[in-house]
């Protein structure tokens, strides 16, 4: 028996139990409907922002049991808890929350390593955070949340590569005897994620792509936890879990306005806020060109090659590529035609973007060039019956109106005004505009633009 099995063995055989009600019978949840949930962490919890990953996995199984929440996501790539420290006030504190969830340690513990290079990363002298440190940042992070009346959680650290005996695994022990402590003193709920996480891997799950950051299957583990903390019980985690399984998936085909709108911030994000504002639980995956130029008709190879992933919605977002390459119309037309077809062959809901104005100009030459593609792609839609979002004639609309008005940052990637105005576009094609209200919109507006993957360290080294 290998070790990763023993305490596989050993977890179970204490009748191991994530957080306050993993094994109770009874449902006592502890968050309650239209409350706010912060979530702080470092990459791990910006990454837990998108959809299918654990903050979102976490409020839709709060949704299951009809709690709505608001979520604040406050995860910054790089950070240790004195970052989280830093900026409790400004990433976490000014939204009110009613409840904060806390994952701290990761960074401080393998940055202060520098021997450990994990990924395309490897630390330098001074950017982790020792123990008696790391107590006092999380131990103040708790007390400025109690003063202004926010409850915290907190979670355990999550694995630093898969093997328990590796060294930074011992070392995070003694971090996460200090939360279990830090929990049980102040009566705070803790969510156990590096033991679930351990006993995942030991049942042979990979969980992370590098051993830090997790894969779909780790983001599960951790949410799981996460809402076993909360209150659920065993049977509603189950139906939660099926729920998961069986989430609808967008399949979005695109250019390097879709690559961009994959970022933080970009319509792709937007358009996931619109669907999972009501009650179900919708990702999506997307395949984009950037620095090639795409066609429809690679696009068409892509989706017969991601057919497999059972997708509910495949939007193509109409590259600009064929009209730069000067692809026969006759041929753009069928190859758009045989996408519908093979969409509505497998069941997918197949939905057409026209190529937005290039360079903020309806008049720009590039943008008159791909005025017959777009033509050909509004006939099919047509012809078709396929619901069709014509970002092309949207802009002429509003640069007609306003001159000035800029839709993009470069002349060809959406700003923030100008994913709005797509997403409002694709969520009315969809037949779900009567989800646009003033919440979402405050959403869309406030939700965080891509920012730099690691922070630059600080020039003084921690202790």
């Amino acid at each position: 028996m290998n070790r990763i099995t023993k305490l596989a063995v050993v977890l179970l055989s204490v009748g191991f139990c994530v957080g306050l009600a993993g094994c109770s019978s009874e449902s006592r949840i502890i968050v309650k409907d239209g409350q706010t949930v912060a979530f702080l962490g470092d990459s791990i919890t910006a990454g837990g922002a998108s959809y299918g990953k654990y903050c979102r996995l976490v409020v839709h199984g709060l949704k299951t049991k009809g709690i709505f929440v608001d979520p604040v996501l406050a995860g910054v790539s790089g950070n240790t808890s004195e970052d989280m420290l830093g900026r409790l006030d400004e990433s976490v504190l000014r939204h009110k929350p009613d409840w904060m969830l806390l994952a701290a340690g990761v960074n401080d513990i393998w940055h202060g390593d520098p021997t450990v290079k994990i990924g395309v990363f490897q630390p330098k002298p001074g950017m982790g955070v020792k123990l008696e440190a790391y107590k006092k940042n999380v131990t103040e992070i708790v007390d400025r949340c109690s003063r202004v009346n926010a409850k915290v959680m907190l979670t355990t650290i999550t694995p630093i590569r898969e093997d328990p005996e590796f060294k930074l695994n011992i070392t995070a022990r003694k971090y996460n005897e200090f939360l279990a402590r830090l929990a049980r003193n102040r009566n705070l709920p803790i969510a156990r994620l590096n033991e679930a996480m351990f006993a995942e891997i030991a049942r042979g799950t990979r969980l992370t792509s590098d051993g830090v950051h997790p894969l779909d299957s780790g983001h599960r583990v951790m949410a799981e936890g996460i809402l076993r903390a909360m209150g659920l019980n065993d049977k509603e985690i189950d139906a939660v879990k099926r729920e998961w399984s069986s989430s609808a998936n967008v399949l979005i085909l695109g250019d390097r306005q879709t690559s961009s709108g994959s970022r933080m911030g970009g319509w792709c994000h937007l358009l996931m806020d619109g669907m999972n504002s009501a009650r179900e639980m919708v990702t999506y995956r997307s395949v984009a060109g950037y620095r090639t130029p795409m066609t429809v008709e690679k696009l068409l190879a892509a989706f017969r090659e991601k057919l497999e992933d059972k997708p509910r919605y495949v939007i193509l977002q109409a590259p600009k590529g064929d009209a730069e390459l000067v692809t026969p119309l006759d041929k753009y037309r069928r190859q758009v035609a045989e996408l519908i077809d093979l969409a509505n062959q497998n069941k997918v809901l197949p939905i057409l973007v026209t190529i937005a104005v290039q360079n903020n100009d309806p008049a720009s030459e590039l943008s008159l060039k791909l005025e017959p593609y777009n033509n050909a792609l509004r006939s099919v839609a047509g012809a078709r019956h396929v619901p069709l979002a014509d970002i092309h004639q949207a802009m002429k609309r509003l640069h007609a109106a306003d001159p000035g008005v800029r839709l993009t940052y470069d002349g060809e990637r959406f700003n923030r005004q100008g994913s709005i105005l797509l997403t409002e576009l694709l969520m009315h094609a969809m037949g779900i505009d009567s989800r646009i209200n003033p919440k979402l919109r405050k959403i869309w507006t406030e939700r965080p633009s891509y920012t730099k993957r690691y922070k630059k360290p600080k020039p003084s080294a921690r202790q």
